[in-house]
């Protein structure tokens, strides 16, 4: 977390549970680099620390539909896709150097399964053994990273989401959502009412149901 606080349109006191999660997360599990030089998790504590991150995503969501309902963006226009030639580069990741690693905040959950998510690869420390078959402690350390550059600096993912939400406005309900396994780590009580005022700022753009 930075030692700059950049303006935040979401109630202080939300930012405040937000980044004494994020206090917890690091002191229970270890900042992102630590997480990632762990390389392999035994299964039952790779599914603890995947839930507290899937807590933390729900919260910043929230916390960005509240940043993006102040921004009140017009909807930039869907531009036609120009197919091109994929080029394969090559990134290197160093594992000590979690500021140099390409990640990506999802401003929108995209319906991986909740009790779980993706799928996690696995190492195999012994190849006569599947039982002993260990998820990769990357992915989550690369999730926990773009968790802490969302909190550091929400503003450029509330305008994405804000001009998401004024295309797809039905999509606000998904951040409503709850993820099942998450209410005993976030409490929830304290950020409903206000998300649920932020999501029906899109309310009269979405499209009728009935």
């Amino acid at each position: 977390m930075t030692d700059t606080e950049p303006e935040r349109k979401a109630p202080l006191d939300l930012w405040r549970i937000a980044r004494a999660f994020l206090i917890a997360l690091h002191a229970l599990f270890g900042d992102p680099a630590q997480i990632a030089q762990r390389i392999c998790f035994r299964r039952k504590e790779y599914e603890t620390i995947a839930r507290w991150v899937r807590a933390g995503e729900m919260l910043l969501r929230r916390l960005l539909l509240i940043e993006a309902a102040a921004l009140q963006l017009a909807p930039t226009p869907v531009r036609a896709r120009v197919k091109r030639a994929r080029v394969r580069k090559l990134h290197a990741f160093h594992l000590e150097a979690p500021e140099t690693w390409r990640v990506s905040f999802h401003v929108i959950d995209r319906g991986r399964r909740a009790a779980g998510h993706a799928t996690p690869r696995t190492h195999a420390p012994g190849a006569s053994s599947p039982a002993g078959a260990f998820p990769d402690a990357f992915p989550l350390a690369l999730r926990c990273e773009a968790l802490l550059r969302a909190y550091n600096d929400p503003a450029p993912y509330a305008r994405r989401l804000a001009r998401r939400l004024a295309r797809q406005p039905q999509r606000a309900a998904a951040i409503l959502a709850h993820t099942p396994d998450t209410h005993h780590v976030i409490p929830r009580e304290d950020v409903d009412a206000v998300t649920s005022r932020a999501a029906a700022c899109w309310a009269p753009l979405a499209p009728d149901s009935s």
